[in-house]
């Protein structure tokens, strides 16, 4: 009797450690890495570390900037590698709303990014609480952003002295390398507003504008026509911006055939030429 009971307890025990592995359903739907980080109260909060993942649906992100197309959605390889990276579209707004009277009626709709000129502009709204802090999330990605802390930090510094604000609230965009700013333009800064709708995608596109992958495909166009990567170094195939005048300057996009004028990145993010050529010159 007790050798009877002996066997069952064993398969008891085998079965809670080992079978209850196999009781989730499975599915085929890609589930993005998480990280599980502790709040207030010690509850536990799962937060996407991810931010290239195609894992959600479809956002159109509302945007302030210099792209090619006004009030309408961008199109273009550009729009098409968005939308397969992330699942994002960009309705690009006309670039001189922000000094219009119709303004704070769209603030109010939300705007998901905009890009600030200036000091006054910059600071200013970063004093009245209409652009959130991009900090917390730059932590939480700073793989990404690690090589553009010397300019980070100096802007967080700058940023308490004019506002009194702790934090991160905007990144520059014309940025000369990925430690060195153009002191006239520093404050020309891409930031997420305060009334975003969608502060999270804002922010993945922004981080994947400030990646290598980003900042190549910003800087020199399609991966694989213009560019690629090699044994871990970028090497370029093709300049479109130097076949500007030749006979051979159109070339073939998913989206048909363009050249560079017409094709090349119009809205204004992290990633540009300045940082392309530093990261083709590292791999020399």
């Amino acid at each position: 009797m007790k050798k009877i009971l002996y066997t069952i307890i064993i398969a008891m025990t085998i079965c809670v450690s080992g079978c209850s592995k196999n009781t989730a359903p499975q599915s085929s739907t890609f589930i993005p890495k998480t990280s599980r980080t502790k709040e207030a109260g010690g509850v536990l909060k799962n937060k996407i570390s991810s931010v290239s993942e195609n894992t959600s649906k479809e956002v159109t992100l509302r945007a302030i900037s210099e792209i090619n197309a006004l009030d309408e959605v961008m199109k273009g390889w550009y729009a098409d590698l968005f939308q397969e990276k992330m699942n994002i579209k960009i309705f690009g707004m006309d670039y001189s709303l922000p000094g219009r009277e119709n303004y704070e009626q769209e603030y109010e709709k939300g705007i998901d990014i905009q890009t600030y000129r200036g000091e006054a502009d910059y600071y200013d709204n970063i004093k009245a609480g209409r652009i959130k802090n991009m900090e917390p999330y730059i932590k939480e990605n700073f793989k990404i952003f690690s090589r553009y802390s010397k300019i980070l930090k100096h802007l967080k510094k700058k940023t308490y002295r004019k506002t009194g604000k702790r934090g991160i609230y905007g990144i520059p965009i014309w940025l000369q390398s990925f430690d060195t700013l153009n002191k006239k333009y520093e404050e020309y800064c891409v930031c997420v507003p305060a009334s975003s709708r969608h502060p999270k995608k804002a922010m993945d596109l922004i981080a994947w504008s400030a990646s290598e992958e980003g900042i190549m495909n910003i800087a020199f166009g399609p991966e694989g026509q213009m560019w690629k990567k090699k044994k871990g170094k970028y090497i370029l195939i093709y300049d479109w911006q130097k076949k500007m005048n030749s006979s051979d300057k159109f070339v073939k996009t998913k989206s048909g055939k363009v050249d560079y004028s017409s094709a090349q990145f119009k809205m204004q993010l992290v990633g540009n030429r300045n940082l392309g050529e530093e990261l083709l010159r590292e791999n020399k």
